[in-house]
Formats: C-alpha cells, structure tokens, sequence
C-alpha cells in the first residue's frame, strides 16, 4: 500500500515547491548552516568503493561536483587517492569543509 512504502523510505517526500529551490544558492547556503552534519544523496563510499577503485587509479585527478558536504572525498584521501578536486554551489559548505578536512588540504581541494 501507498502507506507502507511511505513508511520504508528513508527518505521524507519532498514537496514540488521545495525541490524548485534546488537552483537556488541561498537554498543550499541554508541548507548548509542549519544541518551541518554530512549528507550522501545516493550511497556511500562503501557502497561503491569496488567501482571506483576498479575504474579510478589512485593517482587520478578526480572532480566530485556537487560535493556538498558528504564523505566522499574524505573517504576517498582516507584510501589513498592523491588529488581530489570538489566543486559546489555553496560557499557556506564550502568553507565548512575546508575548515573541518584541514589536514587533507594537500590532497582534497
């Protein structure tokens, strides 16, 4: 029934009007300062670390847009690879990562 698989996802339903604000900076800046806690949209590292490091030498230049704050790029330096690039929208995670990830400043950009 529609009320068991509302009950089963782990994640809330999101309403039109809020996903709408997904282009939207000062959305995510928000975002950012109010749940600082990480966030993986799809799945963690573990959950795909046999993909990546199949197809990703360690020694790659790696780009991880979008990277928000999850433990992607962490977990990654964490595993060896050597120069990761991260990109997003929002200059509050942005900073809050560069400050929380400070020794993987040679690393992770």
């Amino acid at each position: 029934t529609d009320e068991t698989q509302e009950m089963s996802d782990p994640e809330p339903k999101r309403s039109f009007s809020e996903t709408c604000n997904y282009g939207k900076m000062n959305y995510w800046d928000a975002r950012y300062m109010n749940f600082s806690s990480p966030f993986e949209w799809y799945c963690g590292f573990a959950d795909i670390e046999d993909i990546i490091t199949r197809y990703c030498p360690k020694d790659a230049n790696v780009l991880i847009a979008g990277s928000g704050n999850s433990l992607l790029s962490k977990d990654m330096c964490d595993r060896g690879y050597s120069f990761i690039r991260n990109i997003d929208f929002s200059r509050v995670v942005i900073d809050q990562m560069k400050m929380q990830y400070k020794k993987y400043a040679d690393i992770m950009k």
